[in-house]
């Protein structure tokens, strides 16, 4: 075994930081291998030092500009960098040294997808799956992109063809359980989601907890249960309305949710919230996640649990905003932009130069209920649009969206991509008007302005891709007849 063969094992082990040591001491001496700096960019990228990864296969390529591997290998870790021009330069280089290699053709139509592209991502994968039939990436990530262009159907059919070499495919299943909430079928949809469980995220980051997982309600009536949240905060806020549920049929609930959500939660009926600093203190008979509570309820269509609010604002909150923003005008709150680092947040989100035709509205103001990213969006306002801020302080405490929702209850609708403060104000019962791209998330489903999620929420959909004009034209027009 050679000195680089070392290198390569413990790679494959993941012991990044020997790999590691290991590349550079045979680097120290060996300075021209281009191979050593590809398996020291490789360690460094797997350790998510991607910065140092990306200059050590620079090196390699300078030493061997035709090195298709180091070329692969850094078009991947640009891709992680989310430097998507960049990598899709590098995936097309080492297409031109290696035209058959279905794992670039696959990992290129990611980065299509991911910048909008469909249309070329589809045939970057249909070429990945011509050279290699049963790649399961490009099997998946085909559904994704039919998904996108509305080919729900077809879609479904290479997740199917997926789902045929191996069922227990986590990512294809839980695509596919997506499409089936989409189209209504909420059963066979909470059920096939169950395969998220075994994606290697949920493995190495899901809590443990001793005792059994609750397997059905009626297991529940003399039990104290601990709900655990999981997947994003909107999925949190939206859910959270089952532990009540479960409550109501058990001892008594626990709900540990995400870091600093407990605030905003504590409202809600019959159930203890629960932060990791008391964690220990806690005692359950049982425990389930927080998103396979519909599938216990067996919730279908007729029966999603619909009644709001089940959170609440403080009082003394809600008077303080009333001081803040004041009561003159037709106060919209609005949030644009979701987490960037969700793969669909550039379809969901809207930019803010959109609202720019309810300036031309008599009596309007707009008041941001953004945080953190989209913000920067203030700085460069068109002309005419003004966006009023609750201040640097706002909802900068310990725990999340309390100042949010006290200010909901000064505005008389909140306006909202799809994220999670449209979520925070559907479960507030507060008026809510939620803009949506063609393709929506699985819970808006595909056709109406109405969701049996949210009653006081409308939604407005984009009549095509990347059509936010449309939407806006239709909530001017809406605004301007109240």
């Amino acid at each position: 075994m050679t000195e680089l063969d070392v290198v390569r094992l413990a790679f494959r082990e993941k012991r990044y930081a020997d790999a590691g040591r290991l590349a550079r001491d045979w680097l120290q001496s060996h300075p021209g291998d281009a191979e050593g700096w590809r398996l020291l960019g490789l360690t460094l990228a797997a350790a998510g030092e991607l910065a140092p990864a990306l200059q050590s296969y620079g090196k390699a390529l300078n030493l061997r500009p035709d090195f298709f591997e180091a070329r692969f290998n850094r078009a991947n870790a640009l891709r992680s960098a989310n430097r998507l021009d960049a990598a899709l330069t590098d995936y097309d280089a080492a297409l031109t040294l290696r035209p058959e290699h279905p794992a670039t053709w696959n990992n290129r139509g990611i980065v299509l997808l991911e910048t909008g592209r469909h249309e070329e991502a589809l045939q970057s994968f249909d070429r990945a799956l011509a050279l290699q039939p049963d790649h399961l990436g490009a099997l998946n990530n085909r559904g994704n992109t039919l998904q996108q262009l509305g080919r729900y159907l077809e879609a479904a059919t290479s997740y199917d063809q997926a789902l045929a070499l191996q069922p227990d495919h986590p990512d294809c299943a839980a695509h596919r359980a997506f499409l089936e909430l989409l189209a209504g079928d909420l059963p066979r949809g909470w059920e096939r989601f169950e395969a998220r469980r075994l994606r290697e995220s949920w493995k190495t980051t899901a809590p443990r907890f001793p005792g059994e997982e609750l397997s059905s309600l009626e297991d529940a009536a003399e039990k104290t249960i601990l709900v655990y949240g999981e997947q994003g905060m909107g999925d949190t806020l939206q859910f959270c309305r089952y532990a009540s549920l479960l409550a109501a049929r058990s001892k008594g609930v626990i709900f540990l949710p995400q870091p600093k959500m407990g605030g905003i939660l504590r409202g809600l009926e019959g159930v203890r919230i629960l932060g990791n600093d008391n964690l220990l203190s806690a005692t359950c008979d049982s425990h389930i996640p927080l998103l396979s509570l519909p599938r216990l309820f067996r919730t279908d269509l007729d029966s999603i649990p619909a009644q709001v609010p089940y959170l609440s604002a403080e009082p003394e909150r809600i008077q303080r905003f009333k001081e803040r923003i004041g009561t003159a005008g037709f106060r919209i709150g609005v949030a644009w932009q979701g987490n960037p680092a969700y793969p669909l947040d550039r379809h969901r989100s809207f930019p803010l130069e959109a609202l720019a035709p309810l300036a031309s509205l008599p009596g309007l103001r707009i008041i941001s209920l953004q945080k953190h990213d989209g913000t920067r969006q203030l700085e460069s306002l068109p002309a005419g649009l003004q966006v009023e801020t609750l201040g640097a302080d706002f909802d900068s405490g310990p725990h999340a969206f309390l100042d949010t929702a006290a200010a909901m209850h000064c505005c008389d609708v909140v306006l909202s991509c799809d994220t999670s403060i449209a979520h925070l104000a559907g479960a507030l019962a507060r008026p809510v008007w939620i803009a949506l791209a063609s393709v929506p998330d699985w819970r808006w489903r595909l056709e109406s302005d109405r969701t049996a999620w949210y009653p006081t929420a409308r939604l407005f959909r984009q009549n095509r891709a990347g059509d936010w004009a449309g939407v806006f034209e239709r909530i001017t027009t809406e605004l301007s007849s109240r």
